[in-house]
């Protein structure tokens, strides 16, 4: 992604999170469990600024980011921003 547009801030609205994880399985300590337990090993999180077309329905795959350009707000302007994660397991 480039950055570079003058008088234009950026802003990171999205985290992916990996999860990498230890299932437990054939350990003794998730017996009290029942087979739903398991070990967080590391959680990386990678910050990205994504640029939702549609607010209502986020779309996690957008290429765009977010540019906010420099200057203010006109009176009664409002600027809304989505804020979104996405999680995988590993």
């Amino acid at each position: 992604e480039k950055f570079d547009k003058p008088h234009t801030y950026y802003l990171s609205n999205h985290v992916d999170l990996k999860v990498t994880y230890h299932s437990g399985e054939g350990e003794d300590w998730g017996v009290g469990f029942h087979g739903n337990s398991g070990r967080i090993i590391s959680v990386k999180v990678v910050p990205r600024s994504i640029h939702h077309k549609d607010p209502a329905k986020p779309d996690c795959s957008g290429k765009d980011p977010v540019e906010i350009p420099s200057g203010n707000l006109k009176a009664g302007e409002k600027l809304n921003i989505t804020y979104t994660y996405s999680i995988t397991f590993e």
